[in-house]
């Protein structure tokens, strides 16, 4: 598994081991999508993982 340590890129797929290893923090689940923080920035991916197991990141909102 590579780690990443630059930034997630929108419409990308990862694990939810990569996501964390990211250094993203868990904060909820809907029934369609799943909702990470790190920092002032929220994830928010696909509740429904593709073949690979991998969750699509569907959009990045920045804090201001």
């Amino acid at each position: 598994m590579d780690i990443i340590t630059q930034k997630l890129i929108k419409s990308e797929s990862y694990t939810k081991a990569e996501i964390e290893a990211f250094g993203c923090e868990y904060i909820k689940e809907t029934t369609i999508t799943m909702y990470y923080r790190k920092e002032n920035y929220l994830y928010i991916f696909n509740a429904k993982p593709d073949k690979n197991c991998k969750y699509k990141l569907l959009t990045i909102d920045i804090d201001n």
